[in-house]
């Protein structure tokens, strides 16, 4: 089982401050922040968030200071990017 971490939700606030978060405001209100998001490892201990902008973006909003988390090394990203599973 993948162990559960917190990150600080100030990952989305910089995601915002960069401009690269990119967020469907119809959508933001229905989702579940409880549901971890998704943080790829993509240098050692250096991590990029792959899935759950908008429940970290949500989070921000409501003032939440951080949400689980579920980090793949960089091992377990290659896998995923090379399996029939992520395209």
């Amino acid at each position: 089982m993948q162990k559960v971490y917190e990150t600080s939700c100030l990952v989305a606030d910089a995601l915002r401050w960069m401009g690269k978060a990119v967020v469907d405001e119809s959508h933001v209100d229905s989702v579940d922040i409880s549901r971890p998001v998704i943080l790829a490892e993509i240098a050692p201990g250096h991590y990029n968030l792959i899935d759950g902008n908008h429940r970290m973006e949500k989070a921000r909003r409501m003032g939440t200071k951080s949400v689980s988390a579920f980090r793949l090394n960089i091992k377990q990203h290659v896998k995923f990017l090379t399996s029939k599973e992520a395209y």
